[in-house]
């Protein structure tokens, strides 16, 4: 039941981007690998309307210059279906800047506002998502998904990212306040086997020891001082402390 609750969390968002695009994408990422992470690194250089000049065709046209000798012509024509400008760079027509809220709407990755979806949605494990994250934070209402979610971030090792992304939305006041009263308790309980200090040579890292501290310094620092309404608050926040 976890892993299927956490996968929909995962990737509810996956309509965010358009289709057609994603499979061309996923098909570079595939077969053209250097190809697709030099795409991820040229957003500027490949999105949007903005006027370019003569001399950014060769520019433009060094961003496929890694794709292997027998695939050079079908990534240069899947990569001019994905970007026009790489089009234009190639000789076809420029697209002028009535084009861009078409590209938008359809959620094509030619469109800036769009681009960084398209690779929020796939990272090397270890990591949490933009994808994810929103996704978590969606399904905050519910205590239920909130400790389905946990759970299985806590198994994937990826307890203390998740504290700190919770840390930085809540910094920022991005965390919905209506939301708290689900999100808290589920924080508060998940920290209760955990230690309530890291050993002194504990070695910190991506998967490190989470303590109650490192929870109770995310709830008391940024989350609950947001408003909470759960009787056992203020009980657990002290509870939690070293």
């Amino acid at each position: 039941m976890t892993s299927i609750a956490s996968s929909s969390i995962r990737y509810v968002r996956l309509l965010e981007t358009n289709l057609i695009d994603t499979v061309a994408l996923e098909a570079l990422r595939l077969f053209e690998l250097d190809v697709y992470e030099a795409i991820g690194r040229n957003k500027t250089l490949i999105t949007g309307t903005r006027d370019r000049r003569d001399t950014d065709k060769e520019k433009i046209k060094a961003v496929l210059a890694c794709a292997t000798q027998e695939n050079t012509r079908a990534i240069q024509q899947t990569a001019s279906q994905l970007f026009p400008v790489i089009a234009w760079a190639y000789g076809a027509a420029w697209h002028g800047y009535d084009w861009e809220e078409g590209w938008s709407s359809e959620r094509r990755i030619c469109s800036a506002r769009n681009f960084d979806r398209y690779f929020a949605l796939r990272l090397p494990d270890g990591r949490i998502s933009d994808s994810e994250f929103l996704g978590f934070i969606e399904v905050c209402a519910d205590r239920a998904d909130v400790d389905a979610a946990l759970a299985d971030i806590r198994e994937r090792g990826l307890l203390p990212e998740m504290l700190d992304r919770l840390d930085r939305a809540a910094m920022a006041g991005k965390l919905p306040i209506e939301h708290i009263d689900a999100l808290l308790p589920a924080l508060f309980d998940i920290a209760e086997p955990l230690p309530s200090q890291s050993p002194p040579d504990s070695f910190r890292s991506e998967n490190a020891l989470v303590t109650r501290h490192d929870i109770a310094a995310t709830c008391s620092g940024r989350l609950a001082a947001r408003r909470c309404s759960h009787p056992q608050t203020k009980a657990y926040l002290h509870a939690l402390q070293p």
